[in-house]
């Protein structure tokens, strides 16, 4: 006679073997999608590693400008200047020549290194491009915020508040917007206290609207043998136009940023100005009288003489040439991982030694 035994057993079985597979395919799964992820992660990290090593590189050039290419040694420093006893005043007008030879053809294009692991085999990319915030208008040197108004001259025509409103009539034709200046006017009066940042502007929908892609400037790949960069191409940005950063409210007429410039009118830096730089940077001095000297150091490189600048304008002209904070854009590209940095740096004297002349001091750092 036959027994039935029960089959329950062979369904608990099949149950915990299904239940099993689900696991180990849950887990693989995951672990999947975490190695996907750990190398996105880690191609971003080494990305951003390459914009502060973009970073760091600026430092160091704006540490030491670059010597001309025309130039075999490297000018002395002023502490090795002070250290041997020798006057110092034509080392510090050729570091002068130098930083403005580094800065102003390429104001607003990449200057680009290859990073390579071999000889061969390209690891990444560094693209870096430094600009000078006493090239740009400052907005908290130009108002009152107790007075609650602009800073008032003996001749209306001549204030700061004549520049700023021919800056932003500009800017509503360029940009699309419309009284610009009655609500950026509008906008200062409410506050007690100066900018803490100009990205604070944002606050207002206007430039919110037309700058929200436009706030950090995005040099071109253009350089300066090629051709300049079409002016109805070149986009205006917000911290390329106006400032926080500068010390006082001069601005100086070597390191104009590319927006500003724009703005002004004045003529792209193209193959046909390397030769006028190169000219009115062997007239350059550290102190210009630019009534006198404008029509023949800047001039032939902007293409505007001084009579067709604008009245506002020409008071700010700084006399002398002290340029103290810049502001750093690096790019770090690994494959198709690209990491961005906008950094403003400050430059101070060094101690005497045998280093750099200059320390950059990061004053403010913001990943884009």
């Amino acid at each position: 006679m036959k027994q039935h035994a029960s089959g329950y057993m062979l369904v608990v079985t099949l149950m915990l073997i299904g239940l099993a597979m689900l696991i180990v395919t849950g887990v693989v799964y995951r672990s999947g999608i975490h190695v996907t992820t750990m190398h996105v992660e880690l191609t971003q990290e080494k990305a951003r590693l390459l914009a502060l090593s973009g970073l760091e590189l600026a430092r160091c050039r704006l540490a030491n400008p670059l010597t001309s290419e025309n130039k075999k040694q490297q000018p002395t420093s002023p502490q090795q200047a002070a250290s041997t006893g020798k006057s110092s005043a034509a080392d510090q007008r050729q570091a002068a020549a130098n930083l403005i030879g580094m800065i102003m053809p390429q104001v607003d294009s990449w200057q680009t290194f290859a990073i390579t692991e071999t000889q061969k085999t390209e690891y990444g990319t560094i693209k870096i491009c430094i600009g000078c915030e006493e090239g740009k208008v400052n907005l908290n040197q130009l108002y009152d915020f107790t007075k609650h108004e602009f800073l008032k001259t003996t001749d209306p025509q001549n204030s700061p508040k004549a520049l700023v409103e021919q800056l932003c009539t500009i800017l509503d034709r360029e940009m699309g917007t419309k009284k610009l200046f009655e609500k950026i006017e509008a906008f200062l009066k409410e506050r007690t206290y100066p900018l803490n940042d100009i990205t604070e502007l944002c606050a207002i929908k206007e430039i919110a609207s037309a700058f929200g892609q436009n706030l950090f400037l995005e040099p071109h790949d253009t350089k300066a043998s090629d051709k300049p960069q079409d002016s109805k191409q070149a986009r205006l940005y917000l911290s390329d136009v106006f400032t926080t950063w500068s010390k006082d409210k001069m601005l100086q007429p070597w390191l104009f940023s590319s927006s500003l410039k724009r703005i002004l009118g004045f003529r792209p830096f193209g193959k046909e100005q390397e030769n006028a730089l190169k000219t009115s940077l062997e007239k350059m001095t550290l102190q210009a009288n630019w009534t006198q000297q404008w029509n023949q150091l800047l001039a032939p490189i902007y293409g505007k003489d001084f009579s067709s600048l604008s009245p506002a304008l020409t008071p700010l002209l700084s006399t002398k040439f002290e340029p103290m904070v810049f502001s750093v854009v690096s790019y770090g590209s690994i494959k198709n991982v690209t990491q961005k940095l906008y950094a403003i740096v400050e430059r101070k004297q060094a101690p005497p030694s045998d280093g750099p002349a200059y320390e950059i001091i990061v004053r403010r750092l913001y990943w884009l």
